[in-house]
């Protein structure tokens, strides 16, 4: 580092904000990028016949509304209602869904906050109680385990959407609600670009039937 004349707190900064604790974080998951890249290699060359990306969005579409019941939906839209903070926990890739979801609650009078890996405000998350709720977005469970220690400080209600049925991810939350029936590791890009965006645009739906057309 001294070599390069970077010191060490701006090392720190700079792995924070691509969504890594330090820089011994980043050596030791270093062996999963060439994983990482070859899957999206795949991915690709797999989706120049785009009506299979179609049949995977589809399939992503109806293992969503499997699950998201109407008493699971009811719960969702209760808490996010009741709550007196509202954060949800997402990462970078999937965030921009979740920020239009956020842009299109401020319009029915509710204020949600969103952070992204890139920058997670620890002091505001230890400063939620009871009366707060958590939601955090991890497909594939991977941001959830990264995050683990500070979700377990939290003290507000805290739900994780995700295909990861790993007992360490979700001992960390009150409510883990499952994607899909099962980890489908072929449908993970889907269910990141597509799937959450769906999984939003439906809890958005149902609130402003719920609480803006049928309450007014």
């Amino acid at each position: 580092m001294d070599n390069c004349y970077i010191s060490r707190s701006g090392v720190r900064r700079f792995c924070r904000s691509i969504g890594y604790s330090n820089f011994s974080d980043i050596k030791a998951r270093a062996g999963e990028w060439n994983f990482q890249y070859q899957k999206y290699l795949t991915i690709a060359t797999r989706f120049s016949d785009y009506s299979l990306l179609k049949n995977n969005i589809n399939k992503v579409f109806d293992d969503i509304e499997k699950v998201l019941n109407k008493e699971v939906v009811e719960k969702i839209l209760d808490i996010i209602y009741s709550s007196e903070n509202v954060i949800v926990l997402v990462s970078e890739f999937s965030g921009s869904s979740v920020k239009q979801f956020q842009q299109s609650m401020v319009a029915m009078g509710k204020i949600i906050r969103v952070m992204t890996s890139s920058y997670i405000d620890e002091n505001s998350l230890k400063q939620l109680n009871g009366n707060d709720a958590v939601i955090t977005i991890s497909v594939t469970g991977n941001y959830a385990l990264q995050i683990k220690n500070l979700i377990e400080e939290v003290e507000s209600y805290r739900i994780l959407f995700t295909l990861n049925r790993e007992k360490e991810i979700m001992e960390s939350y009150d409510e883990v609600i499952f994607f899909g029936h099962e980890k489908t590791e072929n449908l993970i890009r889907e269910y990141s670009v597509y799937g959450v965006d769906y999984l939003f645009d439906l809890i958005f739906s149902e609130y402003v039937l719920k609480y803006k057309i049928q309450g007014s």
